[in-house]
C-alpha cells in the first residue's frame, strides 16, 4: 500500500492487509467493532465500509496496525516480567509475614 490514503479501498486490499497482519476476519472485526460477516462482505462481496466513515480510515487503521506489529516489544515485556517477579516476591513476603502474625495471636 502507498503512504497516501486512497479514496477507495477494495476488498482484496483489505484482505491482503488483514492477512499480512496475521489476523483472522474475526480478529479484524473485533478491532473495528463490527462482525466477521461485515469483514467477509467487505473482502468478498465488495461491500463498502460505511460504518467506519471513509475508506481512507480503514486504510490508515490497517497501516497503523502494521507499524505496531513491527515494533519490538521485547524490552517492554522484559521489564514487565521483572516487575511481575518483584511483585510475586513481595506478595510471598507479605503472605509469610501474615502467617507469622497469625502464629503470634
Amino acid at each position: 500500500m502507498s503512504t497516501t490514503p486512497p479514496t477507495t479501498v477494495t476488498g482484496a486490499q483489505i484482505k491482503a492487509a488483514r492477512e499480512s497482519l496475521g489476523l483472522t476476519q474475526e480478529q479484524l472485526a473485533a478491532l473495528f467493532r463490527t462482525t466477521k460477516t461485515t469483514i467477509y462482505r467487505w473482502e468478498v462481496r465488495g461491500a463498502k465500509p460505511a460504518s467506519v466513515g471513509c475508506p481512507g480510515a480503514i486504510w490508515m487503521a490497517l497501516e497503523y496496525l502494521k507499524q505496531v506489529k513491527m515494533l519490538d516489544a521485547s524490552p517492554l515485556l522484559n521489564t514487565l516480567d521483572a516487575r511481575l517477579a518483584e511483585l510475586e516476591t513481595f506478595r510471598a513476603e507479605l503472605h509469610q509475614q501474615a502467617g507469622q502474625l497469625e502464629a503470634l495471636r
